[in-house]
């Protein structure tokens, strides 16, 4: 599992309360995406990327989330 958070470059953005993002997927293009759209709009989002459903359910247990984002179809 992938437990690494991501931190913002908060150099370049807002000082901003920081959402917890938990990102069900597989592509990363569509994480960098993602993460480039909320942070163009003002927020500071701190993102765990997981792909399987075990990855999932450690996600829900080690983090409480502001969100939960998922891929509509996974491998």
């Amino acid at each position: 599992m992938k437990t690494n958070i991501i931190e913002p470059d908060t150099n370049r953005l807002p000082a901003l309360d920081a959402m917890q993002i938990l990102i069900v997927g597989d592509s990363e293009t569509d994480v960098v995406l993602l993460l480039a759209e909320l942070e163009q709009k003002g927020h500071v989002p701190l993102h765990l990327r997981v792909e399987t459903p075990e990855d999932f359910l450690t996600a829900l247990k080690i983090r409480s989330w502001d969100a939960v984002i998922s891929d509509y179809v996974l491998p």
